[in-house]
Parts: C-alpha cells; sequence; structure tokens
C-alpha cells in the first residue's frame, strides 16, 4: 500500500509492503513472508518492524467453533470490512455515532483480525487495524509455529524476534509458549511466556497468559444462543517491567453486550466498568452504549462516568520527595482536586455541541470526574 499526502513530506514508515509466499502442501513451511511483518508482540512497539516471517501455518480458512463479538468506533456511516486471515468474512457500516460491532467466526490457529475503513462519499482513504483476538485453538494433535525477526524503525534500529508455539492437547483445550526479544530493553530483553487456550463448553471460553518478570493475563467469555455475551479481562503486571510502556499494576474489565431485535427495530446495548490501577491512583471508568436502528433511522445514546482515587495520601508523597519534587507535585496534586473538573465541564459542552452537531440522532451524556482521596 501507498501513502502520500502533499502536505506532508514522504515517510517510509507510512507505507506498507509484503512478499509472501504459500505452500500449504509442504506441512513444515507452508508460508514464507518478508517486509513489514505482523508481530503480536508482548512489548510496546510504536513503530512497525521490517524483517522475515516463517510458520507452518496454513492460509486455508479452518472454521472452528463459536463466534468472538467485536465492538468499536469509526467514523459515522463509514463502511468497515472485516478480514480473518486476509480472507473477507463481513462488513457493517457505522451507526450514527461511528459505532460498529461484528461476530468474529473463531478459526483454528493464529488469528489475524484486520479491518478496513471506507468513507460514504467515495473517499480514498483507507485505514487498517489490527485486532488481536484472545483466543487460540487448535485441532487436536496438530502443532504450529511462527517465528519472526525484524529491524524495529526506530530511533534506535531495534532488534525484535519472536517464537510462538501452539500444540493442540485436544479439541478444546490448546497449550503454547515460546520467547520474545527486544534489544532496547535494557534489563531482560528476553521475555519467555506461555499461554493457553481452554473451552469449558460450547459457550464459555478462557483463556490465559504469563510472560516472565513482565505481566499476566486472562479472558474468560460466556455467549449465550442469543448472542447476549459477558467478558472477564484481567492483567497483573509486574512492578519492575520495562517491555510495556506504561507504569500500570492491574487492568480489569467487565463487558456485558446483547443485540435486541423487534419487528422492524434492531438494537445493540453495552455496559462495561474498566479499572486501571497506578502506583498512586486507581481509574475507574463506566460505560453504558445504546444503538438502535428503526427504518432506516439510526439512534445512538452513550453515557459514561470517571472515577479517581488516590492510593496515597498527599502527605505520604510529600515524604517521599526532594525539594524541587515537592514542588512540583504540590502543584499537580492541587491541580487535579480543584482545576480538573472545571476543565472536565469545558471538556463535556463542547463534546456535547459535536456529538450532537451531526445530521442523525445522537445522544450523549456524561457523568464528570470524581476524585477521591483516599
Amino acid at each position: 500500500n501507498l501513502y502520500y499526502n502533499s502536505q506532508d513530506p514522504f515517510d517510509e514508515k507510512q507505507q506498507h509492503y509484503l512478499w509472501r509466499y504459500v505452500n500449504n502442501d509442504f506441512n513444515a513451511l507452508r508460508q514464507v513472508m518478508a517486509g513489514k511483518i505482523s508481530t503480536n508482540s508482548i512489548s510496546t512497539l510504536y513503530n512497525p518492524v521490517v524483517g522475515v516471517q516463517f510458520t507452518n501455518t496454513p492460509t486455508t480458512y479452518r472454521r472452528s467453533f463459536g463466534s468472538y463479538t467485536l465492538s468499536d468506533r469509526t467514523e459515522p456511516g463509514w463502511i468497515v470490512e472485516l478480514y480473518v486471515n486476509n480472507v473477507m468474512v463481513d462488513f457493517v457500516k457505522a451507526d450514527a455515532s461511528g459505532f460498529f460491532t461484528f461476530q468474529v467466526p473463531m478459526v483454528y490457529g493464529n488469528s489475524s483480525v484486520r479491518l478496513k475503513f471506507y468513507g460514504p462519499w467515495g473517499e480514498e482513504r483507507v485505514r487498517e487495524q489490527h485486532i488481536s483476538i484472545p483466543f487460540n485453538f487448535l485441532p487436536a494433535k496438530t502443532l504450529e509455529y511462527t517465528a519472526s525477526a525484524g529491524i524495529v524503525e526506530d530511533t534506535l534500529r531495534s532488534r525484535f524476534s519472536r517464537v510462538n508455539v501452539n500444540y493442540g492437547l485436544t479439541k478444546s483445550i490448546t497449550v503454547g509458549g515460546g520467547v520474545e526479544y527486544l534489544s532496547s530493553i535494557a534489563e531482560r530483553p528476553a521475555m519467555p511466556f506461555l499461554s493457553t487456550s481452554i473451552r469449558i463448553t460450547n459457550n464459555l471460553l478462557l483463556s490465559g497468559e504469563y510472560s516472565y518478570k513482565v505481566r499476566t493475563k486472562g479472558t474468560l467469555t460466556y455467549q449465550l444462543p442469543s448472542n447476549m455475551q459477558f467478558e472477564l479481562y484481567y492483567t497483573l503486571y509486574d512492578k519492575e517491567q520495562k517491555a510495556i510502556n506504561y507504569n500500570y499494576r492491574e487492568e480489569r474489565k467487565a463487558v456485558f453486550s446483547t443485540p435486541l431485535r423487534i419487528g422492524k427495530f434492531s438494537s445493540y446495548q453495552r455496559v462495561s466498568v474498566y479499572q486501571i490501577v497506578l502506583p498512586d491512583f486507581k481509574y475507574t471508568t463506566g460505560e453504558w452504549l445504546f444503538s438502535g436502528s428503526l427504518s432506516g433511522i439510526n439512534t445512538n445514546l452513550t453515557t459514561y462516568a470517571l472515577f479517581m482515587r488516590f492510593m496515597r495520601s498527599f502527605p505520604e508523597i510529600w515524604k517521599s520527595k526532594k525539594m524541587i519534587a515537592k514542588i512540583v507535585s504540590a502543584v499537580l496534586y492541587f491541580f487535579l482536586l480543584t482545576l480538573l473538573p472545571i476543565l472536565s465541564l469545558g471538556g463535556l459542552i463542547i463534546f456535547v455541541l459535536e456529538k450532537n452537531s451531526i445530521t442523525n440522532t445522537d445522544f450523549t451524556f456524561n457523568i464528570l470526574l470524581a476524585a477521591e482521596k483516599k
């Protein structure tokens, strides 16, 4: 893909090129890729990786059992195409607020899920977004591997490599492991990891991953025949890890979503609670989203709340800082407690005016940030 904007200088990082060789009849090595490869890395990479990738995963579409609900936002009225392992499986039109949802079919092996976005008035802009599906199932007694190596296009020209091996113990249990390497990490650049995906019942899926001295994460989803879905996500980060470029201690998320269709009226509702635990405070967001359509009229209602809770009192922060840092801490601390709600109110007014300026019916309500000192 070639991207060029006359107002910006030509940037090689914004270009995408990939050469692929496929031979599904050769079980030991079915695909060879060279160019800008997909890494699925544990470590944070802000720049593309130019390198090579080898795998014995076939390119054929191997449908597993069940599906995974994927929802996100783009521009209102845009067409979104869903690709699974480079095969287009569905497309949908975003609603009045840009919200869209897919039922992503579960396939055997690593799923490369890609979204393409097209404007409604023939815009030439097309952006691609790669999605990570937290489940990886293989047929029983099947082994698949992927080996990647390349150079990250950052200022350090970091060397990156990753080897991942998965094996289907049974049709319901797949285990995996491997190692990832990134030269720009000064301490422990090699990161071994283990993973598993378990189908407890046809509609109850569990996945887990452990990366040594980096993180431990788990995902649990339950989907009813009516496509009503419950999702739980939890991630625990090592306090000394340097691979992921933020200082989270924990991430917790719960999502409930359900479609509803009555005659010509169809709707989709999603309720989610997301919490980030940092060294000094907890940040919690809650959201309720309603998206409906009746006789071609789209309606979207979104309401959310933001909460912050300080984990340490101001005197404790004061004691642990030097004099210059004390002054900075005091300014930031009182800024959060006094000025932030005022700024949030201004942002709320601007946000509501912008969201309600579009033609479609779109209402947005927000609960302001609440900061609580423990």
